[in-house]
């Protein structure tokens, strides 16, 4: 896969996380980065040049993705057309979850692949509760730890699917700042924020390779969290017309999730981290 390929998913993903409820490892497995991002951050070392290029060239895609479309989404969101693009983003990650029960080997159903689903889906809706803005308005060593943990959950709303970045940094109360701060130029604010996401980045990645390569039980608690994400896409209000067009723009959304899902279907498999960990 060249850079510029690889720089330019990259900016889908980004933009796509700066929607509210969508996921960026959600966008990773059907744009087929997801086993790539996880092999190369986990095993850095095993090939340092050419995993770093990929992770580079991604990052840089990904990073002018949530420069360039924050604002146009938030100011999106804030017109008539949040109902569509809610549905329709809705559609792509509700695409995803196929792909996800074939990986996870979730039928023939059984028990044990139940509570798995049930420990996901339970799992993200305790993360849901968390009140917005909960820390908003800290100074000093707690803004520097609140950033910190800030950077830690993008990580983790880019590598984990289901988990929305942007969703928990509005519960952290992290939202307004990353987004005046980058406007505005002024990135030495956010450098916790920056130390938080590599350090993350790391942690989850070689954690979840740790994982799929022990029991396909961890795509089931993903499906989990996946299935509960799709509630925060659905809008809480909308006439009969809004959501006519809304169900027109679901089907676009589960029409452009195909798409995405055939590129380099036959390169990247989620379940090659299992096989090549095994």
């Amino acid at each position: 896969m060249n850079n510029f390929k690889t720089g330019i998913k990259g900016f889908i993903i980004g933009a796509g996380m700066s929607v509210p409820g969508i996921s960026g490892g959600t966008l990773a497995i059907l744009l087929g980065l997801y086993n790539r991002l996880l092999n190369s951050v986990a095993d850095l070392l095993s090939d340092i040049k050419n995993n770093l290029f990929f992770l580079l060239s991604f990052s840089g895609g990904a990073a002018i993705g949530i420069l360039l479309m924050s604002n146009v989404v938030n100011y999106l969101l804030s017109t008539p057309a949040e109902v569509p693009i809610r549905y329709a983003f809705l559609g792509i990650a509700a695409g995803c979850i196929p792909p996800i029960l074939k990986e996870a080997r979730f039928f023939p159903l059984k028990p044990k692949n139940l509570v798995l689903l049930f420990t996901g889906i339970s799992s993200a809706a305790l993360i849901s509760l968390i009140p917005h803005n909960i820390l908003v308005g800290t100074e000093g060593a707690a803004s520097f730890f609140t950033q910190l943990l800030g950077g830690v959950m993008v990580t983790v709303g880019l590598v984990l699917p289901g988990i929305s970045a942007s969703q928990m940094l509005y519960m952290l109360g992290l939202y307004e700042l990353l987004v005046s701060s980058v406007s505005a130029g002024e990135f030495m604010k956010l450098i916790p924020f920056f130390i938080g996401t590599v350090s993350g980045a790391i942690a989850t990645a070689v954690i979840l390779a740790k994982l799929f390569s022990r029991t396909n039980g961890t795509f089931i608690v993903i499906l989990g969290f996946m299935i509960f994400s799709l509630k925060e896409l659905i809008p809480e209000h909308s006439s009969t017309t809004e959501l006519i067009i809304g169900l027109i723009c679901f089907a676009i959304g589960l029409l452009i999730s195909a798409v995405m899902s055939s590129f380099d279907k036959k390169k990247d498999s989620s379940h090659d981290i299992v096989q090549k960990s095994s």
